[in-house]
C-alpha cells in the first residue's frame, strides 16, 4: 500500500486548481474524467467558494484514486503551464527533489505586475478599446466599477485563462 501524499503537496494542487480554473471549470474538468459524473456528484453544491471547491475536488479525487487522471486533464486544458503541473504531480508522488514554488511562478508575478501597471495607466476609453480588441464583454469586467477594480478583474480573468501574454501584446498594440 502506498503512503498518502504530503499535505503540503495536496495544498499546492488546491492552489494550482484555484489559480487555473473558475469553479464551473473545475467541475467540468472533474466531470470529463473517467467516472466523472460520479465524482462530481460527491462535490458540494454550487453555493461554496472556489477555494472550498478546490479543496473538495482534491479530497474527492484522492479518495477515488484519480489524481493522475486530473493531472493529465489539466495538461490538456492548460498546455502552457505543464511545468507547474509536472512539479505538483512530482510532489504528490513523492519524487520531487526540491521544494516547488507556488503555482504562480516568479515570471508570472513579474508579468502580472507589469500588466497591472500598464493597465492602470490606460484611460477608460483605451481600457474599453482593449476589452473590445480581446473580444471580452462586460460579463468579465463590471462596466460601472471603478477603473482599478476593472483592471484587477481583467487581469484575474486573463491569468485564469492563461492569456496574460495575449493581454500584454494587446496593451502594446494600443500604444
Amino acid at each position: 500500500m502506498t503512503s498518502p501524499p504530503p499535505a503540503d503537496a495536496l495544498q499546492a494542487l488546491e492552489r494550482m486548481l484555484l489559480s487555473m480554473f473558475s469553479a464551473s471549470e473545475m467541475r467540468r474538468l472533474v466531470r470529463y474524467l473517467p467516472g466523472g459524473d460520479a465524482l462530481v456528484a460527491q462535490l458540494p453544491d454550487r453555493g461554496i467558494s472556489p477555494m472550498a471547491l478546490s479543496e473538495q475536488v482534491v479530497v474527492v479525487l484522492q479518495r477515488a484514486g484519480a489524481l493522475n487522471e486530473v493531472f493529465d486533464a489539466i495538461r490538456r486544458e492548460r498546455p502552457r503551464r505543464v511545468d507547474e503541473v509536472d512539479q505538483i504531480q512530482a510532489r504528490i508522488a513523492g519524487t520531487a527533489s526540491a521544494p516547488v514554488p507556488d503555482p504562480i511562478t516568479a515570471r508570472r508575478k513579474m508579468d502580472r505586475t507589469a500588466v497591472l501597471d500598464a493597465l492602470n495607466r490606460l484611460t477608460p476609453v483605451e481600457f474599453d478599446e482593449l476589452l473590445w480588441t480581446l473580444k471580452l464583454d462586460h460579463t468579465v469586467v463590471e462596466e460601472r466599477a471603478e477603473h482599478r477594480r476593472r483592471v484587477l478583474q481583467l487581469v484575474r480573468h486573463m491569468d485564469r485563462k492563461d492569456r496574460l501574454d495575449e493581454l500584454q501584446t494587446a496593451i502594446a498594440d494600443l500604444k
